[in-house]
């Protein structure tokens, strides 16, 4: 694959993604004999494809400047190992076990954000009424008090 050109530059995305043409033009909603086109560089006018060459950058988040003029470093990382053996091992699944795999996923990330909500909440510094519920505070200094008000977590915060 050559990144010299637009068409090698394509190419190089689509490969990066694991995807055959066919599957390429699909999300890209395109036939895929203009995704082959492209990359074999048939095109007598390469600029007119414009639109096509916006879609692939804002699909797979690449640089449309990038795929339209090339540089010396693409921005195309390498594959993550276990990321790439983890789509292999979705692209093999049925899509039976492909939908009992995204309820296993949606229920693991709603763990995780009940997880993070949970640190979140316990990182924050006590209230006076916090305080005042364990019994650390003389009831006269909560009767005009603001309860909701965080207390200070250091001594140099103290309000003299």
């Amino acid at each position: 694959m050559d990144l010299s050109t637009i068409g090698g530059r394509v190419w190089a995305i689509r490969e990066k993604h694991g995807l055959t043409r066919k599957a390429f033009a699909e999300r890209l909603g395109c036939p895929e004999v203009e995704i082959a086109n492209v990359e074999y560089n048939k095109l007598k006018k390469p600029e007119q494809k414009e639109s096509l060459y916006r879609n692939i950058a804002m699909t797979f988040g690449v640089p449309l400047d990038w795929i339209k003029t090339g540089g010396d470093e693409p921005p195309i990382e390498k594959p993550d190992p276990v990321v790439e053996g983890f789509l292999q091992f979705l692209r093999e699944r049925t899509p039976e076990q492909k939908a009992l795999i995204a309820q296993q996923l949606r229920e693991l990330v709603a763990c995780i954000d009940q997880a993070e909500a949970k640190n979140e909440r316990q990182e924050k510094p006590p209230t006076l009424k916090k305080v005042a519920a364990r019994g650390d505070v003389d009831q006269s200094i909560l009767d005009n008090a603001n309860t909701d008000v965080e207390l200070p977590d250091r001594e140099s915060d103290a309000i003299p």
